[in-house]
């Protein structure tokens, strides 16, 4: 993919997440035992704030801001604990926004890209997307 566009312009990545609709977080992965154990948030946008409801959430452990997350959604530890391991990219839906896991280039690192969906869809739960 070109990084240019056709006034020959590298466009600034900070900026383009800064201000799209979709969140977007930044995370770190802990591991104890060789097992996703927990994950510190590294940066989030605004737009990651008002999906979520979460703010202030940097360089806080989502364990922290999120208490019961481990016990209740097991799942996503293991998907995140594998993309910040692995770098290959996963997807899942849940029942508060579309969720993409994509690998940064720093070791043990992940993003996660949240989508709102619509009032009348938040509440059904959509099955896995297929890989």
């Amino acid at each position: 993919m070109d990084k240019q566009n056709v006034n020959g312009e590298v466009p600034d990545a900070a900026f383009l997440i800064e201000h799209m609709a979709d969140g977007f977080a930044y995370c770190k992965m802990q591991f104890e035992n060789g097992r996703p154990c927990d994950f510190t948030y590294l940066m989030v946008n605004p737009a990651f704030e008002k999906i979520t409801g979460l703010n202030g959430v940097v360089n806080k452990n989502v364990t922290e801001v999120i208490p019961g997350i481990k016990e209740n959604n097991p799942e996503l530890f293991e998907i995140y604990g594998r993309v910040a391991l692995t770098g290959s990219p996963d997807s899942f839906e849940s029942y508060v926004a579309y969720s993409a896991t994509i690998r940064p280039p720093s070791p043990r690192t992940f993003g996660h890209l949240f989508h709102e969906y619509p009032a009348t869809d938040s509440m059904s739960i959509r099955p896995p997307i297929p890989r």
